[in-house]
């Protein structure tokens, strides 16, 4: 009997080693299936694998038409798809948006494109007309810049992305000198200044002129030479396709058209004009109506 249980006893720390092999061959522990090694984990891949962290742009011209292609790229440099909002933005030398692009996306949009000869990437694609972009004022290459960014459902905004495509120029606006002429019947006695003008500008854009007036009445033994209460100064331009939009007063900030003069005082405001829709290169042409006031 006793014998029985020595041979049974055996047989059952036999049975309890088998059963911790049979365990440890079939789990493979935490070396077999990679746990955090083969399979990458925190390890192999930095963690972040397949995990978007930045945004890839290439964008082509076909004629009068824009192809453009947007990857996301995880922490290895491999095209990852992924749901999330996707903005894109064409802008000019002066930060003007001419074409914007915004678009919720998830994981099946992104597709397969061939972007060179040799190989296939993961990207999102759409096209826009050259129609759809507004001209602006392009850099010395003559081209916009492009920015796309993305952002995953966890609200965290991806690496953005730039790209260069070319864009139309505004019309440029040159104007060479400005040129004020007085009319009215009080218009000797006051006296325009205004700086030189000789700068470059684009169609659309708003041109402000300093113009300084002055109503000289004084006579003799101090005896005003005209017997009013001011002068009432209305601007116009005469230049085709300008116009006047506001006469500003640098004390009250106002627009006040027309200018009041009283007498013996000097005035400093300025004239802002809006450029025409087409090209111009010459002297910006202007005049002033001077009419006492009653």
């Amino acid at each position: 009997m006793k014998r029985i249980s020595v041979i049974f006893a055996a047989l059952l720390i036999v049975s309890a080693i088998a059963a911790t092999y049979l365990f440890h061959s079939s789990n493979g522990g935490n070396s077999s299936n990679g746990g955090n090694s083969s399979n990458g984990g925190n390890s192999s891949n930095g963690g972040n694998a397949g995990t978007p962290e930045g945004v890839s742009l290439l964008i082509r011209t076909t004629g009068s038409n824009f192809s453009v292609y947007v990857g996301l790229r995880d922490s290895a440099g491999n095209y990852v798809s992924s749901a999330g909002k996707l903005n894109l933005t064409v802008a000019d030398s002066r930060g003007h948006r001419l074409f914007s692009y915004a678009r919720q996306l998830v994981g099946a949009d992104f597709k397969q494109y061939r972007i060179n000869q040799s190989s296939t990437s993961l990207r999102y694609s759409f096209n826009f007309s050259e129609a759809e972009l507004k001209p602006g004022v392009p850099f010395q290459n003559g081209s916009g810049v492009a920015q796309a960014s993305f952002t995953p459902p966890n609200g965290t905004a991806l690496r953005q992305s730039t790209a260069s495509l070319a864009i139309k120029a505004l019309p440029r606006i040159s104007i060479e000198s400005v040129n004020i002429s007085k009319v009215g019947s009080v218009g000797a006695y006051v006296t325009i200044a205004w700086s030189p003008s000789n700068f470059t500008a684009y169609s659309g854009d708003l041109l402000a002129e300093n113009v300084s007036l002055f109503f000289f009445n004084v006579g003799d033994e101090g005896m005003p030479l005209l017997n009013v209460l001011g002068i009432h100064c209305l601007f116009s331009v005469n230049t085709t396709g300008f116009q006047l939009v506001a006469v500003f007063h640098p004390d009250t900030k106002l627009n006040a058209s027309p200018v009041f003069l009283v007498s013996n005082a000097r005035i400093a405001i300025t004239l802002i004009l809006k450029t025409p829709s087409h090209g111009y290169s010459g002297p910006l042409v202007m005049q002033v109506s001077m009419e006492p006031a009653s």
